[in-house]
Parts: C-alpha cells; structure tokens; sequence
C-alpha cells in the first residue's frame, strides 16, 4: 500500500512459524541454529507450500524425525526421492522408541492394510554408535514368512557413520530383481536377497552388495551388525495423488500415453500445472471482481452507508452493513441507528428525560457552572 506494507494471504499458523524460524536464525550460530519451522495436523502441507513460496528448503517434510535433524541430511533424501520421481509428503507411521522394537510393532504399523496407503516407506535407522542408515521401498510391507517381492525403484542410503565422508545412495543393480524387499513377520524391514540390509531383534545387520550397488565402505559389506538406537518409518505420499484437479479442470484434462512412461509423466504434470496456473488465474479474477464491486458501492451510493474507523492509527473505510453482519457484536450495536433512534424498540437505548433529570445530572459534574444548567430548565 502507500505505507509499503505488503499484505500476503497465507495461512498465519504457518506464516508465524516460518517468521519466528528466521528471526531465531538471525541471530544463530552456524553451530547450534534454530529448529526447522514445524506445525501440526493438517498445516503441515501448507507449511510445505509456504516454505517454497519464500525460497526456503522444505525439510519440514521430515519435521516428525526424531533422528533426523540437519537440513543437508533432509535435502539428501528428498534428492534422492526426487531422482526416480518418488518424492512426496512424509508422515510417520512407526518409532521404535514410541511403538517398540519388534517385528509385530513393525508390521502393525507399517504393513499394507489393502487401502494403499503404506505402499511407499522410508525406513531410517540410527545405531548406537551414532550411523543413520535405512532404505526407501516402493513395494508395502507384509508379514508374509519369507516372501520376496520387487521394487524397481528401491534403494538403500547413509547419512552419517559407517566411515563414509558424505551421504551415500546405493541403487539395485537390476531394478527388475524380484528380491528388493523381503516380507517375514519375523523380522523388521529386509532389503536385498543377501540380505543386504536386515533388521533382526535390536540390530541392523549391513551386507551390502547381493540385491544392491556396493556400499562405499567396508563397514557396508562384510556383514556387520551394529545395535538400533532408533528406528522410524515414514509413508511416502504419492505425488500424484497430492494434486487433486477441480472438476473443470479434469473435464479439459487430455493426458498424454503414447511415450515412454518417463515422458508421460513429465509432460502430464506439466500440463496438470499449467492447469493449476489457469484455474489460479481465473481465481483471481474473480477476487478482482470482488474488490471492484466493493469500491462501486463507495462511489455510486449514499455514502451514509460508508463507516470510517480508525483502527491503531490507520483509517480504513467499509460498509455499515458490513459491520451489522453480525447482529450481536459490538460493532453492529454501535452502529445500528434503530436501536438509538428509534422508539418503541424493545433494545431502545434512547432515555426520556425531565428538565428536573437534566437539573440534576448536569450538577453532577462539577465543571459545568449551575447558571448553565438553568438554562437547560429554561429552555426544556
């Protein structure tokens, strides 16, 4: 506006956590900065939107980790789901310290229940020695005893530990193989025919390099074992499913299917965006209309129906039936001239008064001289 204050609509909730997140950075060491803005419920997905509308990373997909916490590790993983077009919104299903660890509380949490919710995992894991490991399946969980399955687009990773320099992604060699994941109730999450990574009991055994790319340190691939300090478990959202187009939308939706998948994909959800943009455009016209029709009233009627308030300084206009909208506030009373003018109403607020009620009030107030008063006698 003239005072260069700019109005943005956008959740407040998600907005205040985003403000307070970098004030508290502004004043941070790189060596201890702020926890990441987080929200609850279903703000979680605003905050994901917000995040990228100001240019921040969202790592507030990984806000409900317990395990991890630094803002490189996150950008790592999303990278990666990003990779094979798996990214999506996180939510925690299991954590071993909260659910317990045993294969039962694992399959109870994160097994598929038919619905398909819990078909994409990412299983994280933090040893005692302070190693984050885990993996990512495409492909749900069941409690089948030794039940192989495929997931072409699973993968194993590390974030810290084991000797490694940098976080480390480790591929199937053969994203066709049938023995990506394995289902065994008596088990916690398997990857790999090998097994390249298994959890058994209270430990996460590493023999990367049967099902899976060999991992970069010896501490991957010689069967080693290390003992579980935290385990959790996120369903992965489909991002397919995260963009519902509005029934306009879907009746102008042509989606292309004769390229391969990759190209398909990649060219539908550019036109789904570009949908999105169009309906977002159109939506603000609409708001143009609005606002328009708004200022008409101003300029083209009575203007005693137009109120002026001043509210901490600033002087803002709307219409009196604006403020009446609701009948009993404080604003609708005030500005309601049938209640102050009209008699016989039964709110009247409107006192008939003598010229002896007028006497007597009057010398009530002590800096109104009596020789004033009479004259309100006098003249009634």
């Amino acid at each position: 506006d003239g005072s260069g204050r700019i109005f943005l609509d956008v959740n407040g909730d998600c907005f205040q956590a985003i403000v307070d997140y970098l004030n508290e950075l502004a004043i941070s060491s790189d060596e201890d900065p702020p926890e990441y803005p987080t929200v609850g419920g279903e703000n979680r997905l605003i905050l994901h939107d917000h995040l990228q509308l100001f240019g921040l990373p969202s790592s507030t997909l990984m806000s409900e980790s317990n395990i991890i916490k630094d803002l490189s590790q996150v950008e790592s993983i999303e990278h990666w789901l990003q990779e094979d077009g798996s990214a999506g919104t996180m939510t925690l299903l299991y954590r071993s310290s909260r659910d317990g660890l045993s294969p039962g509380a694992f399959h109870d949490k994160c097994d598929d229940n038919d619905s398909g919710d819990n078909v994409r995992t990412l299983v994280i894991i933090e040893t005692k020695e302070g190693g984050i490991v885990g993996g990512y399946s495409n492909t749900p969980w069941d409690c089948f005893n030794g039940n192989y399955i495929g997931a072409d687009k699973a993968f194993l990773f590390a974030l810290s530990g084991f000797n490694t320099t940098s976080p480390c992604k480790m591929k199937l060699k053969d994203k066709d193989d049938v023995e990506a994941i394995m289902n065994d109730g008596d088990h916690g999450p398997v990857f790999g025919g090998g097994h390249d990574l298994c959890v058994e009991g209270s430990r996460v055994y590493l023999d990367v390099g049967h099902t899976y790319e060999i991992g970069p340190t010896e501490e991957f691939n010689c069967n080693e074992n290390y003992e579980i300090n935290e385990m959790e478990v996120f369903q992965v959202s489909d991002p397919g499913k995260q963009k519902q187009l509005s029934p306009c939308s879907e009746k102008k939706a042509t989606l292309v299917d004769r390229f391969t998948r990759e190209v398909n994909v990649a060219i539908n959800q550019k036109w789904l965006t570009l949908q999105e943009l169009e309906e977002e455009v159109f939506s603000l016209e609409e708001s143009f209309k609005d606002e328009i029709t708004f200022i008409d009233s101003f300029v083209s009627r009575d203007t005693s129906g137009v109120v002026m308030l001043n509210v901490s300084g600033t002087m803002m206009a709307t219409e009196r039936a604006v403020l009446m909208f609701a009948e009993d506030s404080v604003l609708a009373q005030q500005f309601d001239d049938t209640k102050w003018t009209e008699q016989g109403c039964k709110d009247m607020r409107v006192k008939d008064w003598e010229p002896d009620d007028v006497m007597k009030w009057m010398k009530k107030i002590t800096d109104i001289p009596n020789n004033v008063a009479q004259l309100f006698i006098e003249n009634e």
